[in-house]
């Protein structure tokens, strides 16, 4: 019987990335136990965990992500127990209540898939009372920029990863595509041979392709051809910014 997946991967998570976790977690939990002294700060400390990712954007919308879930979540989790009272079978009617109004809302796969947890951990922990649910929201949006800040002040992530791995990969691909030329030159080659050099020379292309960057500040501005039937709008607007330039310039010619 054959694993479906391995539980092991060839690459692992850069060392500072889970110290940076590590530091957002602790932080997470001490700033959630001076604001709420009197519950453990488990939704702030699983919050700080998720957010930090690879990427600044990433974990912004982490947040995000993890913020919305929680309310929705809380929401739902204090509603059904509030009608329902402390019966152990209305944690199954939240998961299933959670997951239905996740698919209506079209919310993303992880706010999605953070709307029943929270409402399964409420239920558990007991949200018996609406400064329950208030305080579990606080302490998660707590924990969510504490992970943000963390990922942000200390050693700002960009990923280069992408590229790198892209222009290594040419790199020996040509150093490889030299050494093949290399022995066609020494030995003589039949007529398949060298077609089989040409093609793999011709591959250097899209390889090539795929290291060059976004340009994203750097694009050239493309304007796409106004309809003429504003033309008086467009005219207008012509006016005012030869008159900017003409500010700007000192120059008063018209």
């Amino acid at each position: 019987m054959r694993l479906p997946a391995n539980i092991r991967t060839t690459t692992r998570l850069p060392l500072l990335q889970v110290v940076k976790t590590a530091i957002a977690m602790v932080l997470a939990w001490v700033v959630a136990s001076l604001f709420l002294p009197n519950e453990l700060p488990i939704f702030a400390t699983i919050a700080a965990l998720l957010v930090v990712q690879p990427s600044v954007n990433q974990s912004v919308g982490k947040a995000i992500e993890r913020s919305i879930g929680v309310i929705v979540g809380v929401l739902i989790a204090y509603g059904i127990g509030l009608a329902f009272g402390n019966n152990s079978w209305i944690v199954l009617l939240a998961v299933v209540v959670s997951i239905i109004l996740a698919w209506a809302l079209k919310l993303t796969p992880g706010t999605a898939n953070q709307v029943p947890i929270t409402a399964m951990l409420v239920l558990a922990l007991g949200a018996s009372n609406p400064d329950y649910a208030v305080a579990r929201i606080v302490e998660t949006i707590i924990g969510a920029i504490i992970g943000v800040l963390v990922n942000i002040l200390i050693v700002p992530p960009v990923l280069l990863a992408p590229a790198h791995a892209s222009v290594l990969r040419l790199g020996t691909e040509i150093a490889a595509t030299l050494e093949r030329l290399a022995k066609a030159l020494e030995t003589p080659q039949t007529p398949a041979e060298l077609d089989e050099l040409l093609i793999e020379a011709r591959l250097l292309r899209p390889m090539e392709k795929k290291t060059e960057g976004i340009p994203v500040l750097t694009a050239p501005l493309v304007v796409a051809t106004p309809d003429p039937r504003h033309w008086i709008l467009l005219g207008s607007l012509l006016e005012d910014l030869r008159r900017i330039h003409d500010e700007i310039t000192g120059d008063g010619s018209v």
